[in-house]
């Protein structure tokens, strides 16, 4: 099993952000990509946004896979008022998705999504 250190995750995360901006960049991505585009689905707290950016580009970078995140994937996706449309949308990501993973932090079990998935 393998562990990832939160804080250098969250260094990664910034300097994400930090080249992003300097850019002009954006860090999203199109939801018109295939339902089959994602070898992970990636579940975690939104309190840990900045260790999942971090999290989600290792994956990519270092190890070569695809990973869906929904707030970076489909920004417009509205996390504060999820309805069964959004709820479709991130069931069918995760069914096309090869693999969950499930980020825990002491964060995890304030999300309803979390608690739900560790069910």
């Amino acid at each position: 099993m393998a562990y990832f250190n939160k804080d250098e995750l969250v260094t990664r995360s910034r300097i994400i952000e930090s080249t992003l901006q300097k850019s002009g960049e954006s860090y999203y991505f199109s939801e018109s990509k295939k339902l089959n585009d994602f070898d992970i689905f990636l579940s975690h707290s939104s309190a840990d946004k900045d260790a999942i950016r971090g999290l989600k580009e290792k994956l990519e970078k270092d190890f070569g896979f695809s990973v869906y995140v929904d707030w970076i994937n489909v920004p417009q996706l509205d996390r504060s008022n999820v309805t069964s449309a959004t709820a479709n949308i991130l069931k069918k990501r995760m069914q096309h998705s090869k693999c969950l993973f499930y980020a825990t932090s002491s964060n995890s079990s304030k999300s309803i999504w979390m608690v739900i998935m560790g069910k």
